[in-house]
């Protein structure tokens, strides 16, 4: 009888590689499935950041986001890469969706991947397209390219269908729209919340968008948004308001940190003239008007620092948070 023999994935060398403490700097997957490397960026963060204080050493960067005049310049992007790590062995630097920039944007920002120093990885996410390899090949970045095979509906949303047809679910198309609006894009995320679904409900159930906002995390979302954005507001009575209420919910500390350090980076971004204030959407238009670049930089230490000492073991993290909180407030 013949043996039937399956080609090995691509990913294998390099998650072989990385389990053996070797990284590469630059880490650029092509494939038409969103989520394909998911099992790769879970590793990284694993071996390289801290947990508990991801949010100081990675970010994650949208391809739409790159190159445009209210977005995020490239060279702004590249200046990221050089800098050092907080608490982690590398920063850790993720690009999704490469094929929305435009060919000169994806050239500028491709030649400067190749000088990605040894402190920092990025990986970088895109859908095959056999023009775009090219430019990356041009660009010097040949060895750093990673073929995946993709889904076969080129779609995001094909997948959480497929995912939750494996969970016994049926998913409305506007449930699956409601769910990717809460979770995003992460796929470990979506997963998660599909799980969720699936025990609430019995197999071969039809999900409603009805059902995904109920038993999906959509209220306190909303309320974690809600908290940020009066805290860049320096509105301290409504941000302690709903930081009470995000305590009542159960809601994790570091999340709340992850948040806020996401937020805070952002109007730094703007007070220094690389980020415009049209791009905000954490937060509203008139955060950056509201702080210095000072006490941007003070902020952020101080959560670096309560986000240590919660990982310290610290009894009670919100208490920590309702002075860092109440501080936001204060008149410079």
């Amino acid at each position: 009888m013949k043996t039937l023999t399956f080609p090995a994935s691509p990913l294998a060398p390099v998650i072989a590689e990385i389990k053996a403490g070797r990284f590469r700097p630059v880490y650029i997957v092509l494939s038409p499935d969103p989520t394909a490397a998911d099992g790769l960026i879970a590793l990284l963060k694993e071996r390289l950041l801290v947990s508990g204080l991801e949010a100081f050493d990675s970010e994650t960067v949208q391809g739409g986001d790159i190159g445009k005049s209210e977005g995020l310049s490239v060279e702004m992007l590249l200046q990221r890469t050089k800098q050092p790590p907080v608490a982690a062995k590398r920063r850790l630097i993720i690009i999704r969706h490469l094929e929305r920039l435009d060919k000169e944007t994806l050239t500028n920002l491709g030649t400067g991947l190749q000088n990605v120093p040894d402190s920092t990885t990025v990986v970088a996410l895109c859908d095959y397209d056999r023009d775009l390899k090219k430019v990356l090949e041009r660009c010097g970045l040949k060895k750093y390219l990673i073929s995946l095979p993709g889904f076969k509906e080129d779609d995001l949303r094909a997948q959480v269908r497929a995912w939750a047809e494996r969970a016994g679910l049926e998913m409305t198309p506007e449930a699956i729209e409601m769910l990717i609006e809460i979770a995003g894009e992460d796929g470990a995320i979506l997963k998660g919340e599909i799980g969720k679904l699936a025990t609430a409900f019995e197999p071969g159930s039809r999900v409603s968008i009805a059902a995904v906002k109920e038993y999906t995390s959509s209220t306190r979302v909303f309320e974690l948004r809600d908290y940020v954005w009066h805290c860049l507001d320096r509105n301290a009575k409504k941000a302690l308001t709903l930081l009470h209420k995000l305590e009542e919910a159960g809601e994790e500390p570091i999340r709340i940190i992850a948040w806020l350090t996401n937020a805070l980076l952002d109007v730094l971004a703007v007070k220094k003239g690389v980020r415009s204030t049209d791009s905000l959407w954490r937060v509203s238009k008139e955060a950056p008007r509201r702080w210095s670049e000072e006490s941007l930089n003070k902020a952020l230490h101080k959560l670096y620092r309560i986000n240590v000492d919660i990982l310290k073991g610290y009894p009670e993290p919100f208490a920590l948070l309702d002075i860092w909180t109440f501080a936001t407030g204060v008149k410079e």
